[in-house]
């Protein structure tokens, strides 16, 4: 028989992560982190409130805060990183970047918020009804798909490669503010990119970021639905990143990604890879997935199996479908034309 006890640790258990989230969020929006990271005695909470014209009390309630999460370490009342926490919440670049899932988990309270009515009227919104803060976090967050995709997936795929380094014509579809692509580019210099997206606000922000980057005659914006896509041959590549599941209808936009590739020319479809049976939602990975859902209820779609996208990419004539398993929150199935 379960003890009460056992039951309440798996409520208590989300309810400190959830404090822990909220903390972490706050100590990278207030440049805590990246202070003590700059620090290699540390600092105590008054120096880190001082030298950030912060007060000295929210501080110290944040630092204590993320070293109980032992995201700090801390001796003689000096806060510190803890080891790998640089990277992990510091360093967009790396493939093991947390900081913009924690930014992202913390914009979602805007879907929490909003399905306190939305669930009884059975509303829907779309991208472009959302705060600038959960584009912006969605943004910083999906670029570590894209790294993960440079440095795990593009050296499995030899044609892939090959095109990329001879300087690819890349569809990069549901771009986004476009910051994954841009590590495309930067990897692959030749690379010239057509990104597409059907939220012009958030276009504007990939325009004027990459114009900030210098690379915005790399460039080529299209405002347009997934589905509505009006673009026939002219590509080698085509990635969509987190977003497939989110198309109006599904099948078509798969069949236009297909029609605007040439023969030869790769689709790459970067997901999450969410559980064939509800049991398997039971795992942090599981839970995580089942977070991100409410989101996709809110905007009128749910994550799919990867078994899911498999049959989409063949059905739309895809040769030489695969799928390559990139971490319990990644998978990326692809198609040849």
């Amino acid at each position: 028989m379960t003890e009460l006890s056992e039951q309440a640790a798996k409520v208590l258990g989300p309810l400190s992560g959830t404090a822990t989230v909220w903390s972490l969020d706050l100590g990278l929006r207030l440049g805590l982190f990246q202070h003590l990271a700059t620090e290699s005695d540390g600092a105590t909470a008054d120096e880190a409130a001082a030298a950030l014209d912060l007060d000295p009390q929210y501080t110290h309630v944040v630092l204590r805060a993320a070293y109980a999460a032992e995201v700090l370490d801390r001796r003689d009342d000096r806060y510190r990183l803890a080891e790998h926490m640089a990277v992990l919440l510091l360093d967009p670049d790396a493939p093991g970047y947390l900081g913009g899932a924690i930014k992202t988990f913390v914009a979602l309270r805007e879907t929490y918020l909003d399905l306190r009515t939305l669930a009884s009227s059975g509303e829907r919104e779309w991208w472009s009804d959302f705060d600038a803060e959960w584009i912006d976090a969605v943004g910083e967050n999906g670029q570590t798909y894209y790294r993960r995709l440079l440095n795990l997936v593009v050296p499995k795929l030899p044609p892939v490669a090959a095109a990329l380094g001879r300087g690819a014509r890349y569809l990069d579809l549901a771009c986004g503010v476009c910051r994954g692509p841009a590590k495309v580019v930067e990897a692959f210099p030749g690379t010239a990119v057509t990104a597409v997206d059907c939220d012009a606000y958030t276009l504007e922000v990939a325009e004027r970021e990459m114009k900030e980057r210098g690379l915005g005659d790399r460039f080529r914006f299209v405002h347009s639905m997934l589905e509505d896509l009006d673009i026939d041959g002219g590509h080698d590549l085509a990635v969509i990143n987190i977003s497939l599941h989110e198309a109006r209808n599904i099948e078509r936009a798969v069949e236009r990604a297909h029609a605007a590739l040439d023969p030869g020319g790769t689709f790459l479809v970067s997901e999450f890879p969410f559980p064939e049976r509800e049991e398997d939602c039971r795992s942090v990975p599981g839970r995580l997935m089942c977070g991100v859902q409410f989101f996709e209820a809110h905007i009128g779609c749910q994550l799919l199996p990867t078994a899911r996208f498999v049959e989409l990419l063949q059905a739309a004539g895809f040769n030489d479908v695969g799928v390559v398993d990139v971490t319990p929150m990644q998978v990326v199935v692809h198609g040849t034309k």
